[in-house]
């Protein structure tokens, strides 16, 4: 699997760069590794939320806070990794294709769902995990940034919007072969709150 310095190599040649960073961590002194450094964690964790990726989502029981709304039973603590929150649904629930309605007001997640598990994005920094479908689009998403200060000007900022575009078209793309690599196991059936409407 590709290292951060070999996802940078591989943005700055979107742009037809020749040239290459050796390390971002610290940078190893040039323009670009600088660039790289500053950018590559904003284009990771903005890739990251693009897709439910398999490798970067989490389950976990929320722990209920302090209820001020007046609209929503329930009021529980978004956890401290949490990128995007995804799906609520009942802790035990057995299809979890059919969630919750929640609000989410500053790091408070609101919801009608007692004893509410979330299923969220968070920060894989780990490369190691990483699907190839991701590393291209984080490789894509981190040229939209690099772009701009490489590319002066109105060309630089059209340049950018197209890579960003790629980089989102390339995470729509990766839907089908990531949603390959989970299997469900529950058998189509009914949640009983569906099959008591029947």
């Amino acid at each position: 699997m590709a290292n951060p310095v070999e996802i940078c190599n591989l943005a700055l040649s979107h742009l037809g760069s020749s040239a290459t960073v050796s390390a971002i961590t610290p940078p190893d002194g040039s323009v670009e590794a600088g660039y790289c450094a500053r950018f590559y964690g904003m284009a990771r964790q903005l890739s990251l939320t693009a897709f439910t990726w398999q490798f970067a989502l989490k389950r976990v029981a929320l722990a209920e806070v302090t209820n001020t709304s007046t609209v929503w039973l329930y009021a529980y603590q978004k956890p401290s990794d949490c990128l995007k929150p995804f799906q609520i649904f009942k802790s035990g629930a057995i299809d979890e294709s059919y969630g919750a309605d929640y609000e989410m007001e500053g790091q408070v997640i609101m919801t009608n769902e007692p004893e509410a598990v979330l299923k969220y994005a968070y920060d894989v920094t780990d490369t190691t995990q990483y699907t190839p479908e991701f590393v291209s689009v984080l490789s894509f998403m981190l040229a939209s940034y690099l772009v701009g200060p490489i590319v002066k000007g109105v060309d630089g900022a059209n340049a950018g919007a197209k890579f960003r575009e790629r980089a989102m078209g390339e995470a729509a793309l990766a839907g089908a072969s990531d949603a390959n690599r989970s299997h469900s196991s529950h058998g189509g059936q009914t949640p009983s709150a569906i099959a008591a409407r029947a």
